[in-house]
């Protein structure tokens, strides 16, 4: 795990656009560590949400990464917030 995409105590970690990880892989690696579970062994993300949109919605534009903007939804029983900011949240449901 790139040191970017290291989860904090509070679920969150911090992706940025320029990097050559693709957001959809920090996404997965922020939940295999927030449900203590090998990436290997989560479902594909697809199954949760369009991820060539996911890509698309927050890679960096013309003018440069964008600023504003977010998108959540549920997969591998958590909830997962993905910000423009870079900041991706992860909140498992009870």
């Amino acid at each position: 795990m790139s040191e970017h995409s290291r989860p904090t105590p509070s679920g969150t970690v911090r992706y940025d656009p320029r990097n050559d990880e693709p957001l959809t892989i920090a996404v997965v690696r922020a939940v295999a560590a927030a449900t203590d579970t090998p990436m290997t062994e989560l479902d594909p993300l697809y199954h949760a949400v369009d991820t060539d949109a996911l890509g698309r919605l927050f890679e960096p534009s013309a003018e440069g990464v964008r600023a504003h903007g977010s998108v959540t939804f549920e997969y591998a029983g958590c909830r997962i917030t993905v910000d423009a900011d870079g900041e991706i949240t992860v909140s498992r449901r009870r």
